[in-house]
């Protein structure tokens, strides 16, 4: 080969690696391709669909808020609980809940527990799109976010 053709080689060559970095690149700062974070969750509602494992006494539904950043609001059928949450690293951290003090009749009286149960597994949380799911090694529970017009 020759000087000229080695060179033309290599021009092209660069070309390519210049194309396909960019490209990289461009890819990488799409934030649509990028995981979900904390602050994804932050102002929305969710109410579970679908409990896989021990169903909320009383049937529930599970409500989880995320009023504020690192702010946490669960409902299940008896009182209300509501306190800081750790988000990171795709685990729910909410210990030491604040719950109001209502006496619930059976079967929502065990609901509050079955919550406390649930942060207190530090569950997975995994958000596609409107539905969030909160994943321990017993139970997997669905919710889907709840709209204005709920």
């Amino acid at each position: 080969m020759t000087a000229a053709g080695t060179v033309r080689l290599m021009t092209a060559a660069l070309r390519a690696f210049v194309v396909l970095t960019l490209g990289g690149l461009l890819c990488a700062c799409n934030p649509s391709s990028a995981a979900p974070t904390a602050t994804d969750l932050v102002g929305r509602e969710f109410v579970s669909t679908e409990i896989v494992g021990t169903p909320v006494p009383g049937g529930g539904p599970l409500t989880v808020a995320f009023p504020a950043p690192e702010r946490l609001s669960a409902y299940a059928g008896c009182n209300r609980m509501m306190g800081t949450a750790d988000l990171s690293r795709g685990v729910v951290r909410a210990d030491g809940l604040a719950t109001t003090m209502m006496a619930c009749p059976p079967p929502l009286d065990a609901a509050d527990q079955w919550v406390q149960n649930l942060f207190a597994a530090r569950p997975r949380w995994h958000l596609d799109g409107d539905v969030l799911t909160l994943t321990t090694s017993t139970l997997r529970v669905t919710l889907v976010e709840q709209s204005a017009d709920n």
